[in-house]
């Protein structure tokens, strides 16, 4: 495995990583937390819609 498709298996791992905590009510009572967790996974989405 390259460099880049580490990079894109880290990616891809954090985005499903970052679903998993949204589907989890308890991250909704931190609103800095959702916050953080919902501009990141806007990041990923291209990369997320373009390789799965």
């Amino acid at each position: 495995m390259d460099l880049d498709d580490a990079l894109l298996h880290d990616l891809l791992t954090e985005y499903r990583e970052l679903t998993t905590q949204l589907a989890d009510p308890a991250v909704y009572r931190h609103p800095a937390e959702s916050r953080r967790v919902n501009e990141r996974l806007i990041d990923l989405e291209p990369i997320a819609a373009a390789y799965t």
